[in-house]
């Protein structure tokens, strides 16, 4: 009988390399199946930290404007100390708070007309150097001659209107240039009458 010169095909299976390219194949898809659920439960952990932090700064911010003046312009401190021990939370869920500065400003603005007393910046960028409605020479019904004639009754009425602008501004303490939530809002000033009266009872 004939014998054939080309040698047969081994019996059916895979060669070595071949199983060696799958399973490499298998752990790169794998890797990166992996590494893609890693990212996304990164991302949403900070997610939900990040609405953690903003409940709590809108907590401490309308802490601070119902508490307006009893805090000093540049006072800082800790969310742990702050917010965390004002609202009563257990030890172990203070540490959460602990990485977390805050800074408070509060500075005097002007709404209209020439600054006050106070001496506060003027909001959206007026000039100082702007005269206020009536008080020049051509003649309104407030001119300088009704002014004049008014006496007392002139020096009451307000040039401008003050307000009280309040900063909030939170950040990590690895990055205190990068601050992670900035809140801010206008308030009309504490009238020295309602205070007077608070200090007399």
């Amino acid at each position: 009988m004939p014998v054939s010169s080309a040698s047969p095909r081994t019996a059916g299976g895979f060669t070595l390399l071949e199983v060696m390219c799958a399973f490499a194949i298998l752990a790169l898809i794998t890797s990166f199946i992996s590494q893609t659920c890693h990212e996304a439960m990164e991302r949403g952990g900070r997610a939900g930290d990040l609405r953690a932090l903003r409940e709590a700064a809108d907590t401490v911010f309308r802490r601070l404007c119902y508490e307006d003046g009893l805090h000093a312009d540049g006072m800082r401190s800790s969310l742990a100390d702050f917010y965390a021990a004002w609202a009563e939370l257990p030890s172990v869920q203070r540490d959460r708070w602990t990485p977390y500065q805050m800074t408070f400003r509060r500075r005097p603005r002007t709404a209209a007309g020439e600054p006050g007393a106070e001496g506060g910046e003027p909001i959206g960028g007026a000039s100082s150097g702007s005269s206020p409605p009536g008080s020049g020479s051509g003649g309104s019904a407030t001119g300088s001659g009704s002014s004049a004639s008014a006496g007392a009754t002139a020096e009451e009425e307000p040039t401008s209107v003050e307000l009280m602008e309040l900063t909030l501004t939170i950040w990590h303490e690895d990055a205190e240039d990068e601050p992670l939530i900035v809140l801010q809002t206008l308030l009309p000033p504490q009238s020295k009458d309602a205070q007077g009266k608070g200090t007399a009872k």
